[in-house]
């Protein structure tokens, strides 16, 4: 099958008696169809087209006609001819769900919610309640170039179909293919983050809402060791929203500056973008590991009170 989707081809439209307009395609054998106006049948046109290029000549690896010169197209009263453009990319995505092997995908199955996390990782809710992983890095071919993009990836948009879609429909991949290819546990390799993970579609239409409770659980990696489950809580909305800004102000490369104690000895550590964040200890180690606690601490204590947090003033320098 030919890798462009687009084709061009004269047509010969008609007024009919009632108002209509009727279209036909000179080279394309039996390509007809009609509009209540004239914008209508351009619409239609471009439609019929596609459809009949797909299963006349894509489905079956057969060259499509070449198309004839505008100028050469015979007109007959009433009649006018114009170049008709079709994409049949969206055929081809209709049609090819049966060509594909999808595993252990239930039969049927749609996408009822979808998140982007991050690094090109959505969290996908299915119809049958189960949430998993999609890493969108295994959708291979150049109509999934512009998934490379961040600003592209990060907006996915879920269509009445249940189909995960993207730059308005342009890009799109099955419900199917999606299952097959998620994980219940989260890939390796894709930095550390955070995702709520809601348990039912009943519990994420009323976490949006602001009721009842959620699921949340949080991972980091290492290239080594792989994935780490570092949080695994359920509460309300008020609660799992305070663990992720906690954990948010945690990971910000705040500046720690270490001076050693000259009165009591060992070294006292503070947090200069933190008004009041310090803390001592008899060793290095000591010491950063009560700094860590001291943020903590201090960030907790912040959002607790409703204050407002500052973040740091340089993002290249980490503590």
């Amino acid at each position: 099958m030919r890798k462009e989707s687009i084709y061009a081809y004269p047509a010969v439209f008609r007024k009919e008696k009632n108002g209509l307009f009727s279209v036909g395609f000179p080279d394309i054998e039996g390509c007809y169809t009609s509009g209540d106006d004239l914008l209508h049948a351009l619409i239609m046109a471009s439609d019929v087209l596609a459809l009949m290029i797909y299963t006349n000549y894509e489905e079956k690896d057969i060259e499509a006609p070449e198309s004839t010169p505008i100028e050469e197209i015979k007109l007959g009263t009433n009649e006018f001819a114009s170049y008709v453009v079709c994409d049949t990319k969206s055929y081809r995505w209709k049609h090819k769900k049966d060509e594909i092997c999808y595993g252990d995908a239930p039969e049927g199955i749609k996408v009822t919610e979808v998140f982007y996390i991050r690094n090109g990782l959505l969290l996908v809710t299915f119809s049958n309640n189960e949430t998993k992983v999609f890493d969108t890095a295994c959708l291979k071919g150049p109509v999934f170039e512009a998934l490379s993009d961040p600003e592209v990836v990060s907006h996915p948009v879920l269509n009445e179909m249940g189909v995960i879609t993207w730059k308005n429909g342009e890009i799109n991949v099955a419900p199917e293919y999606v299952y097959a290819n998620s994980t219940s546990d989260v890939p390796e390799g894709k930095g550390s983050f955070f995702a709520d993970v809601m348990i039912s579609l009943k519990e994420a239409i009323a976490y949006e809402k602001g009721h009842g409770t959620a699921h949340i659980r949080m991972y980091e990696y290492d290239d080594k060791a792989g994935s780490k489950l570092v949080l695994d809580m359920r509460g309300t909305k008020a609660e799992v929203e305070a663990q992720k800004k906690l954990r948010y102000y945690m990971n910000l490369p705040y500046k720690l500056e270490i001076i050693p104690d000259p009165v009591e000895g060992g070294f006292v550590a503070s947090y200069p973008e933190l008004p009041g964040c310090l803390t001592i200890g008899e060793t290095m180690e000591s010491v950063i590991a009560n700094a860590i606690d001291a943020k903590r601490e201090w960030i907790g204590a912040a959002l607790e009170d409703g204050f407002d947090i500052p973040e740091p003033t340089d993002l290249t320098k980490q503590d």
